[in-house]
């Protein structure tokens, strides 16, 4: 790899058959800044690169990853969903403290909503035992640092090169004398875990976990997630405040 190439990002995305215009405002606004700043998107050094989803997005989501191993060179993969909104500094935020042996995955802080309307962070841990793992969302955070979690969405998720290797290649207890986790699904696949639907995306969180690799989430870099409203820190906050003052009246 050149020196060039060291530090470039390729950024793609699983693009339904419409995408939403803030997300491609922001897009645009994340190639102008980094072409202004530090190019590594440019020729030669990054790219972008998007696949049509069917309703398999596992399928469109392993594409994404084998074509930037096969037809790229830079070290860095940025998956982004089409209903988030950013800063044009993204790039930049999440390389601050990726590395690829220490912090080889690292997600930015995103929120979705549950069944009653209440929104929650993006990050999760597994409790209980070996035997009996209890699933759990985590609900506070240490504010502008980077956080180790056992999943977080694949929203907004930086992956180095080798990170992805490592859990295509990892010789699994679970699969003796074979390579990898699934032939057809090498990093994202719907499975079950213990008897709990388990999404695409926390399924590659798993892999990479059971491959030797720390998944993060900096805290620090906050996106929006567009639903019947963007789903933010702001609205995040609001919510935790008026719960707070509720409890505190009742």
């Amino acid at each position: 790899m050149s020196t060039k190439e060291a530090d470039g990002v390729v950024v793609a995305w699983v693009r339904p058959s419409e995408v939403h215009g803030l997300f491609m405002e922001n897009m645009l606004n994340l190639a102008y800044y980094d072409r202004a700043h530090h190019d590594r998107m440019g020729p030669g050094r990054g790219g972008f690169t998007s696949q049509q989803s069917s309703a398999n997005i596992s399928s469109a989501r392993n594409t994404l990853c084998m074509e930037f191993l096969t037809n790229h060179s830079a070290p860095w993969l940025l998956m982004l969903d089409t209903d988030m909104t950013f800063q044009p500094d993204l790039v930049e935020a999440l390389l601050e403290h990726a590395d690829e042996d220490k912090a080889p995955i690292v997600g930015g802080l995103c929120f979705s909503m549950d069944n009653d309307g209440k929104l929650f962070p993006t990050l999760y841990d597994v409790m209980g035992t070996t035997e009996s793992p209890e699933f759990v969302r985590y609900h506070e955070w240490q504010p502008e640092s980077m956080m180790q979690v056992f999943a977080t969405g694949a929203a907004c998720l930086l992956i180095h090169r080798n990170a992805l290797r490592a859990v295509r290649d990892h010789r699994d207890v679970d699969r003796p004398g074979q390579i990898g986790f699934s032939q057809a699904f090498p990093w994202f696949q719907e499975t079950d875990f213990y008897g709990r639907a388990m999404g695409e995306d926390i399924t590659f969180c798993l892999r990479a976990g059971r491959a030797g690799l720390p998944v993060f989430v900096n805290t620090a870099v906050k996106l929006g997630h567009i639903k019947q409203f963007e789903l933010n820190f702001e609205h995040f906050a609001g919510q935790r405040a008026l719960e707070e003052a509720k409890a505190a009246a009742a």
